[in-house]
């Protein structure tokens, strides 16, 4: 569903997105038909979470007049901007009243590539200037933590003669299905399924964290936050 809010986030229009196809294209289509059928000619901030985020819709977005506020999956990201968001120096607190940390901030603004696709599914990196947010949540990163102990636990109790790989669903990245003997060695015979260490540590290694990815360098990164918590 895709809502077209006023400055003070009020819905002036709204729209559905159809279900039976990536919702990544569909939404420049949702936002020209939804600025187009209320007259709505000035500048627009999208924002959306993750799964809408891709480099055509950014470049749709700036084509158009328009900024954006995305989250970002950080395992997609190089090596060098895991390091920064894992990197403790600059993170400073967020508190509440009482003067209880509720999470971790920090930001930045540099250039960072995007491989834009044309009609032809040929690639062309460009570098956009863009400021990243990002916050660390120490009680998100327990539960999250816990939830891929859970999972990965819950992957290795079956036997493939209980389950078909098919049906091991979101846990099955954290297990891998091979031909071992006794000692662990693949030999061709027989499948078992083994811890998938990389994909474990990984994942507990970033649980807690939360990139925010935005055109509008001049705010603050209390306020892009603010800004994305209020999507509806």
């Amino acid at each position: 569903m895709g809502f077209l809010l006023d400055a003070n986030l009020i819905p002036i229009d709204m729209r559905f997105f159809p279900g039976n196809q990536s919702e990544k294209p569909v939404m420049r289509e949702v936002i020209d038909n939804l600025k187009k059928r209320n007259n709505i000619t000035g500048r627009t901030i999208r924002i959306a979470d993750k799964g809408l985020n891709c480099a055509n819709n950014i470049r749709h977005a700036l084509e158009c007049g328009d900024g954006y506020i995305m989250t970002k999956a950080i395992k997609t990201l190089s090596q060098t901007e895991k390091e920064w968001i894992l990197l403790n120096r600059d993170y400073v607190p967020v508190t509440d009243a009482d003067g209880s940390i509720l999470y971790w901030i920090k930001e930045c603004v540099d250039d960072f590539p995007y491989t834009i696709l044309d009609n032809n599914g040929r690639g062309a990196t460009v570098m956009l200037r863009e400021k990243r947010v990002v916050t660390y949540n120490e009680s998100l990163a327990k539960k999250r933590r816990a939830e891929i102990r859970k999972q990965a636990n819950k992957a290795l109790g079956h036997s493939l003669s209980q389950v078909k790989i098919s049906e091991f669903g979101d846990y099955a990245k954290y297990v891998v299905f091979a031909s071992t003997d006794k000692q662990g060695q693949a030999t061709g015979g027989k499948v078992a399924v083994r811890l998938n260490q990389d994909v474990t540590d990984l994942d507990s290694l970033l649980a807690g964290y939360n990139l925010f990815v935005t055109s509008e360098v001049d705010m603050s990164a209390a306020e892009i936050h603010a800004t994305y918590r209020n999507l509806w």
